[in-house]
């Protein structure tokens, strides 16, 4: 809770300096997973991962703000399902934008809290969230703010009763010493 508050004072004073750096995102998959794993076996969930094929060994972005907002993600995604699963997933959306997807067999959001979830102090209902646990209502925000930052944009597709997927795409920026420019044959 303090530290979505300390987030979204931060966000909102325009005091969050990116700092893109190469990573790979298997790493920061690592760091989530070995983070969210025992919560969600605590749980009874299967927590899964996938980095598709044609995602790349490394990228250029801020993997501190990047694991924030997978972190969040991920978090909701445990809070707001019982039984079932969570998959996270990477790809490469086309050769500019790479995504991060979280999927849950959860609770699921009606539509028409659907254009309201990402506000800052804004949940769902409030007494689902006191039945499953205390909720600052910043996770969403501040994952649609940071993506904003990044240049990227978040979306949401879900079903009440069936679950959420949380998007996340972002510009792809490959590593400078791993650019190959070919010139096409004439």
């Amino acid at each position: 809770f303090i530290n979505d508050l300390i987030h979204q004072t931060q966000i909102e004073s325009g005091k969050i300096v990116l700092i893109p750096k190469t990573f790979a995102p298997t790493k920061l998959l690592d760091t989530i997973e070995s983070t969210a794993q025992a919560t969600a076996r605590a749980k009874g969930l299967q927590l899964t991962s996938e980095i598709a094929p044609n995602m790349s060994d490394t990228i250029i972005g801020d993997p501190y703000w990047l694991r924030q907002i997978l972190a969040n993600l991920v978090n909701n995604a445990i809070k707001f399902t019982d039984k079932g699963k969570i998959s996270i997933r990477f790809y490469r959306v086309n050769e500019q934008q790479w995504a991060i997807a979280v999927a849950d067999t959860g609770i699921g959001i009606p539509p028409e809290a659907q254009a309201h979830i990402f506000d800052a102090f804004r949940q769902v209902d409030a007494s689902i969230v006191r039945e499953k646990q205390f909720g600052s209502g910043l996770g969403l925000s501040i994952v649609r703010e940071l993506t904003n930052l990044m240049g990227g944009q978040v979306s949401l597709t879900s079903k009440p009763g069936e679950g959420s997927i949380f998007t996340v795409q972002l510009p792809f920026t490959p590593p400078e010493s791993t650019q190959v420019f070919m010139e096409e044959p004439t």
